[in-house]
């Protein structure tokens, strides 16, 4: 058995959802979908799933890097200083090019947007887990790593996930390639779609980040499965620098 957690970035802790799912038999459970507060942070609620006899995939909802030509042009920056680098080289990493020649979904771009400011949230929240699982498994080593490949190298293992491009990939976001954020309802049927066994019920009153919590689940299990989009050869070293989105090969039904 596999535990899945699904995290739902974001600035503030009433607007992180959280959701626990677990991969048994190729069956995918979802037990719990919730909303963080500041009485209960995230990190709180993930550090009570998390078991050591349990190996968890953390799947974040944010960018986990920043692109490679916007670290070399920026490092000896000087203000009014002309910069020799195309925008798309400054602001696009691998993975966003990548997701849109695969599912035709441009993600929102980390060296420009205000997602930036999530990502440095979701990041922060990342050294804070692995703080509190060095302090809980002492004896244990390279808390938390990025996951590349399955099977898992540690306990606890990370990877950065899209919901929206999910969506798009099972063929339930239709038309434009630019970003868009489905309706609710329309996210809840997808999640109900999949043949995922519920513990809790996904309702109209479940708030949208938690519902996008459980998409990242989803979406971990397409990491799990290998079905999702992986860095190629040489790709695999940027990728390691500016961060992956793992998302499934798009569906051709």
């Amino acid at each position: 058995m596999i535990q899945i957690i699904g995290v739902d970035c974001a600035t503030q802790e009433k607007k992180i959802g959280v959701s626990q799912g677990y991969i048994e038999n190729d069956t995918l459970t979802i037990s719990h979908v919730q909303t963080c507060s500041k009485q209960k942070p995230a990190v709180d609620t993930i550090m009570e799933w998390i078991n050591e006899s349990t190996p968890t995939l953390l799947a974040f909802d944010a960018p986990l890097g920043w692109p490679n030509g916007l670290r070399e042009a920026l490092k000896l920056h000087q203000a009014g200083t002309y910069i020799n680098k195309e925008p798309n080289h400054m602001f696009k990493r691998l993975t966003d090019q990548r997701v849109k020649e695969n599912i035709s979904q441009t993600p929102l771009e980390v060296g420009a947007n205000f997602i930036a400011r999530t990502a440095h949230a979701a990041l922060i929240l990342i050294h804070t887990i692995r703080n509190r699982l060095a302090v809980r498994y002492p004896l244990g080593s390279n808390h938390a790593p990025l996951a590349w490949s399955i099977p898992l190298t540690s306990k606890v293992n990370i990877i950065e996930v899209y919901p929206a491009a999910t969506m798009r990939a099972y063929g339930w976001i239709k038309g434009t390639e630019k970003f868009e954020v489905p309706p609710h309802h329309s996210k809840i049927q997808f999640l109900k779609h999949q043949g995922i066994k519920f513990v809790e019920d996904i309702s109209a009153r479940t708030t949208e980040h938690a519902v996008d919590a459980a998409i990242c689940v989803v979406a971990g299990v397409d990491f799990i499965r290998g079905n999702a989009i992986a860095p190629k050869g040489s790709e695999l070293h940027q990728a390691m620098a500016e961060g992956w989105i793992w998302v499934k090969r798009k569906s051709h039904t």
